[in-house]
């Protein structure tokens, strides 16, 4: 009976099954993103410059300078360096993304107190990223909402 909502004639796991693989709610989401990243500059500069940090931990390469010049790094390797000094036991490079048992990279200070793109590459500094596992950084984020 644990298993079932009040009122409900099916499971709280198909429920959740059902209500992220709608595809309505997801084109509204995209819809919602979408719209503010064309009307805020800093949400825009926020979403970019994950983009690029992702993509460049991702790849062996820098695909954008942008972001090495963001972060005030003078190569990638600098920055990997960084961020293995900072691992927690099991950490590794295999294991960053949004799995489960994933680590992602934290703010320290956080990006939703920018309120200027300026303020938001200060807070892309490198000294102010840090490895964190997935669940902690998603109840860090949880308690600033």
């Amino acid at each position: 009976m644990d298993e079932y909502s009040e009122n409900y004639t099916f499971c709280k796991q198909c429920k959740r099954d059902d209500y992220y693989n709608n595809p309505e709610r997801a084109k509204r989401k995209v819809v919602a993103t979408m719209k503010k990243y064309h009307e805020d500059e800093v949400f825009r500069e926020v979403y970019l410059l994950r983009r690029y940090l992702n993509d460049a931990w991702k790849y062996s390469y820098w695909k954008n300078n942008k972001i090495m010049k963001v972060l005030k790094v003078p190569d990638k390797q600098f920055f990997v360096n960084h961020i293995q000094s900072l691992f927690k036991s099991g950490m590794n490079m295999d294991n960053y993304g949004g799995g489960k048992s994933n680590w992602q990279f934290d703010h320290i200070i956080p990006l939703n107190e920018a309120k200027t793109v300026e303020e938001v590459k200060k807070l892309f500094y490198y000294k102010n990223i840090r490895p964190c596992w997935r669940d902690e950084n998603s109840k860090k984020r949880a308690n600033r909402l």
